[in-house]
């Protein structure tokens, strides 16, 4: 989980060095990519004038700038926005570690106060943090709040592997809020909802899935996966970008439910095809407020 600070933090590093390096302890092994690389894309649409949008409102993005969401009803909802983006590196198996050497920081997955259990370690009372199974014991449990229900709560394998799969944070109350002001009803992605991610400093494309829940108003949220596949420094202590990360989310396409990477990738890809493809996005992200 990142924090407001964090996030801030985070995207001022990047602006000032994109191929800044993790310094995840030797024994944390390097995080390991997941992208759309092999997976079925959709054909780049034609180009569509149907970009009539409303837009819900702002939420505070890197550099605390703001970011416009808007909302399409067709053809069916979606939503779309340019942020930055923080890296997240909660449900992955190497996130913290009891030596505070893993992918991110404990500071990043705990509040200041001690009397209060951490959001981003599984922590049932406070100061009772939950160790993953042999072979990774020195590493703790790390949720996401999508989950597997049918596997056990002290099971990693339960939750999203920031690690290896391609997902988004989002401030799902707060955009929830956005819609009911604007009254409509379908205007707020669930978790599990699949979502078309573009960085359009070079290009790079990638499927990824609602995974979890970031800071109440703030947008720019996402995996070390996601990070990977769209070419941008993946450490949680340094990684991320500024701005530039385009995201769509197709609202209502997912099941509540964690997925493989190739699933989220045929998911994303038959649903961006409907959509009206890449070059709708573009643009989409061109209009101004409507």
């Amino acid at each position: 989980m990142v924090t407001g600070a964090a996030l801030v933090a985070v995207s001022l590093t990047a602006t000032l060095a994109y191929a800044a390096a993790s310094d995840a302890g030797s024994e944390s092994r390097p995080a390991e990519r997941a992208s759309n690389a092999g997976a079925p894309l959709a054909a780049k649409g034609p180009a569509s004038t149907d970009c009539v949008a409303t837009t819900l409102g702002a939420l505070e993005g890197a550099l605390k700038t703001p970011v416009k969401i808007r909302y399409l009803a067709n053809p069916s909802g979606s939503l779309f926005f340019e942020a930055g983006l923080a890296i997240d590196a909660d449900g992955g198996r190497h996130a913290y570690r009891d030596d505070d050497k893993g992918l991110d920081t404990i500071k990043n997955a705990c509040p200041r106060d001690p009397a209060k259990v951490c959001f981003g370690i599984l922590e049932p009372t406070p100061g009772n943090r939950v160790r993953q199974a042999a072979p990774n014991q020195a590493y703790y449990v790390s949720p996401t709040t999508l989950q597997d229900p049918s596997k056990p709560k002290t099971d990693q394998a339960r939750y999203v592997d920031s690690e290896t799969i391609a997902y988004l944070a989002l401030p799902v109350k707060s955009l929830q809020k956005m819609a009911d002001a604007q009254g409509i009803s379908n205007g707020s992605p669930k978790l599990g909802d699949v979502a078309f991610v573009r960085n359009r400093h070079n290009g790079k494309t990638a499927f990824a899935i609602i995974a979890d829940v970031g800071p109440s108003g703030k947008i720019g949220e996402g995996s070390i996966a996601l990070a990977q596949a769209l070419g941008i420094p993946s450490s949680p202590r340094h990684g991320g970008a500024a701005d530039g990360v385009e995201v769509l989310i197709f609202i209502g396409s997912g099941n509540r439910r964690p997925r493989p990477q190739a699933d989220i990738d045929a998911a994303g890809a038959s649903r961006l095809g409907a959509w009206g493809g890449e070059a709708r996005l573009t643009t989409c992200l061109a209009d101004g407020p409507n």
